[in-house]
């Protein structure tokens, strides 16, 4: 039955779901002494591991472990059934430690099941800080856009009597972004003071830019959140770059996005 679910699962391109059923299918292998199926079923298993996000290194690690235990039993029940063979009186001892081996692979499995428990549930947390703060960053720019709209029917009632500097003064961003602002602190309330420390040069218009990279936006999508042309965000990606010290070869959105929040 399990491993029809396993074969629908191969089928359906559901790699979570396959992972967690193979799992539970070696676990039913080994209980069962069927080795064989474990090391055939396992080379898959690992392979699909392999494929899985950088979150389940540790979880690869324990796997890798997994499999050098489960050889290293097989080597060593070959060896208990040809001395079984040789002498049979020895039959008991020989159970008694087939059965302590069983106990380690199940003991192994279900260390492997609490790590992957643990990484899934910070990988949730880590899903969840995002969403929150990509719904910040919508009611901000719905608040800002609505304000532009204000802006852009007071300039055509007042027919150009308006200085257009006052238009565009960059504190109307500041007040716009504000909600913005402060859900990303609550989200990820070091990244800003760490990188004014590091970098004190930065202006509080240089840190929205960077706040919008760490969330990984793309400079088209930077463009349509804060009105501004494409050309103006690399323009202002330039000059991230030099404030940062960033060498040629270094990527400015890795590196913004490898700092802790």
């Amino acid at each position: 039955m399990m491993e029809t679910v396993v074969g629908r699962l191969r089928d359906s391109g559901d790699l979570e779901m396959l992972y967690m059923e193979m799992r539970r299918l070696l676990e039913v292998y080994t209980a069962g002494k069927m080795y064989d199926k474990v090391s055939s079923l396992y080379k898959e298993y690992t392979l699909l591991g392999d494929s899985m996000t950088r979150a389940r290194h540790n979880l690869d690690l324990v796997t890798a472990k997994v499999r050098s235990d489960v050889a290293a039993k097989q080597r060593e029940n070959l060896m208990l059934r040809e001395k079984l063979q040789a002498q049979s009186r020895q039959k008991t001892g020989a159970v008694v430690a087939f059965i302590v081996v069983a106990l380690a692979a199940v003991a192994v499995l279900i260390v492997m099941r609490r790590r992957a428990r643990k990484i899934r549930l910070s990988r949730d947390a880590e899903r969840a800080r995002r969403e929150s703060a990509e719904a910040g960053i919508s009611a901000a720019l719905d608040e800002r856009n609505s304000a532009l709209e204000r802006m852009e029917a007071i300039r055509n009632e007042m027919s150009g009597s308006i200085d257009a500097d006052i238009l565009h003064c960059p504190q109307g961003l500041e007040n716009n972004l504000g909600p913005f602002r402060r859900t990303f602190l609550a989200a990820y309330p070091r990244f800003v003071d760490d990188l004014r420390r590091d970098y004190p040069s930065l202006t509080d218009t240089d840190m929205v830019f960077c706040m919008l990279i760490f969330l990984q936006h793309s400079t088209q999508e930077i463009s349509a959140s804060l009105n501004i042309s494409r050309a103006s965000v690399n323009s202002a990606r330039y000059r991230l770059r030099s404030k940062l010290r960033l060498a040629k070869e270094e990527s400015l959105d890795k590196f913004l996005q490898s700092r802790q929040g």
